[in-house]
């Protein structure tokens, strides 16, 4: 407001004449534009609080684009673990404890419960996550050599090397939940077998229920 405005203001609430009239619509004055400048004070600050709350209401809405999607884990190195260590420990009598190592074919070979899987079956490999997986679930229990060929760790009489077990396994099947694991060893040149487990899983963890499909071979 100007000087002409303010004083129109003040005039209307003037007081009585008196030896300090002057003085007092001075004071006056003063009063009425310090209320006045609190007042559109007090609004600007409504403004830019209401403002800000708008602005913090949108950017809550929008989506985090830094939250880490965290996928289910992959539970094929776990029921394979359980499957190798249940084949292992039933063919570990008259062998040295623990097993100096785990020999495991670089591949799954088609059904190896039916029929022994020879020694070149054909064959993807497992690929790196799953063998640093499998290594990492079986490292409490034996340590873990992948090979490509079989026979780079048989001697010449079919035993394997450092009195070890080979151990080869096919793709898992399911039945609803329970997963199938057709899986296989090799001991020594008469010493084989071929076998299905079946495992339950619960919570990320993995049991062994039974033998799915009893043995397919024995050599």
């Amino acid at each position: 407001m100007n000087d002409r405005e303010l004083l129109d203001v003040v005039a209307s609430d003037a007081p009585p004449a008196h030896p300090d009239y002057a003085d007092d619509v001075l004071r006056m004055a003063r009063r009425t534009r310090t209320r006045r400048r609190a007042v559109v004070l007090t609004a600007v600050t409504g403004l830019v609080l209401a403002a800000v709350g708008t602005t913090t209401v949108l950017q809550s809405a929008r989506p985090d684009h830094r939250a880490v999607q965290v996928k289910p884990a992959d539970p094929t190195a776990a029921i394979y673990a359980v499957a190798i260590k249940a084949l292992a420990e039933k063919n570990r009598d008259g062998h040295p404890k623990p097993w100096p190592v785990l020999y495991i074919q670089d591949g799954t070979c088609p059904d190896v419960s039916r029929e022994p899987p020879g020694f070149r079956c054909a064959h993807a490999p497992l690929g790196d996550k799953l063998r640093s997986d499998l290594t990492r679930a079986l490292q409490t229990y034996a340590p873990v050599t992948f090979v490509a060929d079989p026979n780079t760790v048989l001697r010449k009489d079919l035993t394997v090397l450092h009195d070890s077990i080979l151990i080869t396994l096919s793709p898992i099947r399911w039945e609803g939940a329970q997963a199938l694991v057709p899986i296989a060893d090799h001991i020594g040149g008469l010493n084989g077998m071929g076998t299905v487990y079946r495992e339950a899983g619960h919570d990320g963890q993995w049991t062994l229920v039974d033998l799915g499909g009893g043995a397919g071979w024995i050599s």
